[in-house]
Order: C-alpha cells, then sequence, then structure tokens
C-alpha cells in the first residue's frame, strides 16, 4: 500500500483559470510558487494545481493573483500522446485549501444584483489574523460536521478522547 500526499504553501502566479470538465462539472486550475531562501539565494518552484467542483467554486470565487495558500492533495501525473511522443503532466490534485491572505479589494469580482455570490472574505470577523484562517473541505455537504463547505478550526477544536 503507498501514500501519495503533498502539502504547499505559496503565492498565486496569476489568477485562477475557470473550466468544466466535459459532464460540466467545474474545474480551476491554479499556478503556486513556492519560493525557498538559502545561502542567500532565492529558489521557486512552480506547481500546478487543479480542483473540481464545489472547491473549484470557492478557489474561482475567492482567489486572485497574489494570495497565499496552503493546499493539501495528491501528486498525480498523466500522459498523452504529441506527435507521436509521449508526454507526462505533472500535477496536484487539491483535496482542501487553506487561504491565509485576502485578495486586493479592487481585484475582487462585483456580484451582480441578479445573483447571489458567496464572498468568503467577509465571513471573517476576527481582529487576530492568526484566528482568521479558513479551511475548506471537500467532504459532501451530507457527511460534514457542520454541513457546509466551510469549517473554522480553533486551536482548541482537537483535543484528544
Amino acid at each position: 500500500m503507498g501514500y501519495n500526499h503533498i502539502h504547499i504553501c505559496g503565492h498565486l502566479g496569476r489568477d485562477p483559470e475557470a473550466k468544466q470538465t466535459q459532464s460540466g462539472k467545474a474545474m480551476c486550475k491554479l499556478n503556486v510558487a513556492v519560493t525557498k531562501h538559502y545561502n542567500g539565494q532565492e529558489n521557486t518552484t512552480w506547481f500546478k494545481v487543479v480542483c473540481f467542483g464545489e472547491l473549484a467554486d470557492r478557489c474561482i470565487k475567492g482567489l486572485t493573483k497574489g494570495c497565499k495558500l496552503s493546499v493539501h492533495g495528491e501528486m498525480e501525473c498523466r500522459s498523452y500522446d504529441h506527435n507521436g511522443e509521449t508526454k507526462y503532466d505533472w500535477s496536484v490534485l487539491m483535496r482542501s485549501v487553506e487561504f491565509h491572505t485576502r485578495p486586493e479589494r479592487k481585484t475582487q469580482p462585483k456580484p451582480t444584483p441578479k445573483t447571489e455570490v458567496l464572498d468568503p472574505w467577509t465571513w471573517d470577523k476576527t481582529e487576530n489574523p492568526a484566528e482568521s484562517d479558513y479551511k475548506w473541505e471537500t467532504l459532501p455537504a451530507q457527511n460534514h460536521p457542520i454541513n457546509s463547505p466551510w469549517k473554522k478550526y480553533p486551536s482548541d477544536t482537537f483535543t484528544k478522547d
């Protein structure tokens, strides 16, 4: 039995790219930059990240270029044929995400009066930034403890029984 899990924390290199699968399910592509500093040098690694469904919708509505976020997921490799040659494409399949910074107000999409858009950043009323991170889970709503894709994890939530 194997284990495939990746956790990256970085910044979006560009705005999320919204797409749809052939079955009509929402899909979002992200480019996340992770920069390391060592020996006075800077090294940036770019990750292609893909998510689907409600998680994709929330990322499209709540993220813009430059936002800091943590992505939890698994690495996946897809192969395809290009001019008779097999090519391989690696990406991170996102299972959950945590937003660490808010997008600039001027870059947030403005909802039209006819459609109701859930703005995740208006939920946060805390003064302490350390307590203001929200985590989205990809569990189905009927199985989710709060019946919502949003769940705030206060520091005292995880206790050993």
